[in-house]
């Protein structure tokens, strides 16, 4: 239950973080970005787009990579998309437009270290992945290649669909795309993992 609690947290602080580089318009992840895309140009909630869409590549990703599926799919799968909606609209009702080129950048970066701080707590609980995540790892399996080479054609593709479709993609997707997975190991090694252990959360 304890493992489950902290799973949650971690999906909050990722919606949070992604809800504040979304604001300052410097871009966003291809997925979310494509989601909000959705959302807009068809005028359904976020959250709903969200589910719909993971709800799609779930269902086959349990028929050709099923072990990658777990508790750990199916909460972000449910509650990822709502938690980032919301935290949406709280950013937008309460903060004014940035007009400082600087301070706009300074709450990027701090919304990108939100975003993998997020990342690194619901990846050290190792309770599933997100259909999503899952992807590219389903395309090794039957086409065989490199995982990092399949990622980054996946989200190369649904960035460009995103930008046709209006959504959030910006310089910033760039910056995410070569600074998270360096982040999540940082976080991981320097601060998640020695929490896990002192509250007896086995990774």
């Amino acid at each position: 239950m304890k493992k489950i609690i902290v799973f949650l947290i971690g999906i909050i602080i990722l919606a949070f973080g992604t809800a504040l580089c979304n604001y300052t318009g410097l871009g966003i992840d291809p997925f979310n970005a494509f989601c909000i895309a959705v959302s807009q140009q068809s005028g359904i909630q976020l959250g709903t787009v969200t589910l719909l869409i993971q709800l799609v590549i779930g269902g086959f990703i349990f028929i050709f990579k099923r072990e990658n599926i777990g508790v750990g799919s199916v909460i972000p799968i449910v509650s990822f998309g709502y938690i980032l909606e919301f935290f949406t609209w709280l950013i937008e009702k309460n903060l004014e437009p940035i007009t400082s080129i600087l301070t706009n950048l300074f709450v990027f970066i701090l919304g990108a270290l939100i975003i993998t701080f997020g990342m690194s707590i619901y990846m050290e609980c190792n309770m599933g992945m997100v259909p999503y995540d899952s992807i590219a790892y389903a395309l090794v399996k039957y086409f065989k290649g490199e995982m990092a080479i399949f990622r980054m054609i996946l989200d190369t593709i649904i960035a460009v669909t995103a930008f046709l479709l209006n959504g959030p993609i910006n310089v910033g997707t760039v910056i995410l795309a070569f600074s998270v997975g360096p982040l999540i190991s940082f976080f991981r090694d320097k601060f998640v993992r020695c929490c896990f252990n002192r509250l007896g959360i086995k990774s």
